[in-house]
C-alpha cells in the first residue's frame, strides 16, 4: 500500500490504470466529504498540547497550498509555491505549528495547529495579526510552556513585542539587515562582519530527513554565541537581555543567526538552540498529509481552518 496520507498517492496505489485512478480519486474525494474530521482532530490537538513541556520546540511556520489550475475556488489567493522555486500561483496560504522534542529518542512531530487562510477573505487583517493569534492560542493552551520557534519573519518588531509581552520563550531567525551597518532596528551586537573560520566552536549535526533527502545526513557546523540587548522596543519599555547564536554550515554561503530568550552560557547550550531551530522543518513533514485533505474542495479547506 501507499503508506501515505496524500489522496493522490492512495488512489494511485489502489489503481491499475489511468481510468481506474480517476475513479478511485473521485471516490476518495467524496468519502472525505462524508466524514467530519473536526472532533478527531480537536481531540488529537488537545492531547498534543497537553504533552508540551518547558523544553518542547513549538515550530510555527508559514506555508502554502498551490492550486495552479483552480479558478473558481472561494477566496482564491496568489501564493509563492515553495515546492516550485517560489513561482507565484493560485492557491491558499497556511500557518502550521508542531511540537517536537529533538533532544529525545522519539523525535516524531505532534501537530498543534494548521489553518488555511486567504488574504482575499472577508475580514482579513494581516499576516502579523494571524501569527500573533496562533502564538497567543498556543501560549494560552500550554500555559506558556514550550519554546516558540519561527524562521524568517519572526524577527518583526511587532511579533517580538508580542512574545515579550506574553513572556513566552522563543527562538527566531534574524535577518542580516538587522545586524549589520547602522540599521540596528532590532538588537545591538558587537559582531558585525562574520568569517566562518573565526567561529570558535565546531560540531556535526544530524540533519532532518525531508522530501528531497530521505536519509538523515551529518552537517559540519561552526558556531558562536553572545549576550545581546534588544534595542528596537525601548519605546515600549522593553530592553530584554537575549542571546544571539551564529551558526555556519559547511558549503553554505551565509550563516544563520538566531535570537533567543533561552539562556545560553555554554557551547552545549548554543548547540541546543541550533538543533531546536533546525527541528522546525518538522512542521512541513507533519502538515503534508493533512494539507492534502483540502483536496479540490474549499469546504474541506474551511473545515481544516476551523479545526
Amino acid at each position: 500500500m501507499s503508506q501515505s496520507l496524500v489522496v493522490t498517492d492512495i488512489a494511485r496505489a489502489l489503481s491499475s490504470g489511468n481510468q481506474d485512478f480517476k475513479a478511485n480519486y473521485k471516490r476518495l474525494g467524496r468519502r472525505l466529504g462524508e466524514v467530519d474530521l473536526g472532533p478527531a482532530m480537536a481531540q488529537q490537538q488537545a492531547r498534543a498540547l497537553d504533552e508540551v513541556s518547558d523544553d518542547t520546540i513549538v515550530a510555527i511556520d508559514i506555508g502554502d497550498v498551490a492550486k495552479p489550475y483552480a479558478n473558481e475556488f472561494e477566496c482564491l489567493d496568489r501564493v509563492a509555491d515553495g515546492s516550485d522555486g517560489h513561482v507565484v500561483k493560485n492557491g491558499y496560504w497556511l500557518i502550521g505549528a508542531v511540537a517536537v522534542n529533538p533532544w529525545t529518542e522519539d523525535k516524531t512531530p505532534a501537530p498543534l495547529e494548521l489553518r488555511l487562510y486567504s488574504t482575499k477573505s472577508e475580514g482579513w487583517v494581516s499576516e502579523n495579526a494571524l501569527i500573533k493569534e496562533v502564538i497567543s492560542d498556543i501560549h494560552g493552551r500550554t500555559g506558556g510552556k514550550g519554546i516558540h520557534t519561527i524562521d524568517r519573519g519572526g524577527d518583526r518588531g511587532i511579533l517580538l513585542l508580542h512574545l515579550f509581552e506574553l513572556q513566552q520563550r522563543f527562538i527566531v531567525r534574524m535577518n542580516r539587515r538587522h545586524l549589520t551597518g547602522e540599521d540596528d532596528r532590532i538588537i545591538d551586537t558587537a559582531k558585525r562582519e562574520i568569517q566562518r573560520g573565526e567561529l570558535p566552536y565546531v560540531a556535526k549535526i544530524q540533519r532532518q530527513a525531508d522530501e528531497k533527502d530521505r536519509e538523515r545526513s551529518e552537517m559540519d557546523l561552526r558556531f558562536d554565541f553572545e549576550s545581546v540587548k534588544v534595542t528596537a522596543l525601548k519605546a515600549k519599555g522593553i530592553e530584554h537581555e537575549c542571546w544571539l547564536v551564529t551558526a555556519w554550515a559547511l558549503g553554505r554561503q551565509n550563516p544563520i543567526q538566531l535570537l533567543t530568550t533561552v539562556r545560553v552560557e555554554t557551547s552545549e547550550d548554543a548547540l541546543k538552540i541550533i538543533t531546536g531551530y533546525l527541528s522546525r522543518w518538522s512542521v512541513g513533514v507533519s502538515s503534508q498529509g493533512r494539507v492534502d485533505l483540502a483536496g479540490e474542495s474549499p469546504v474541506a479547506a474551511r473545515r481544516l481552518e476551523a479545526a
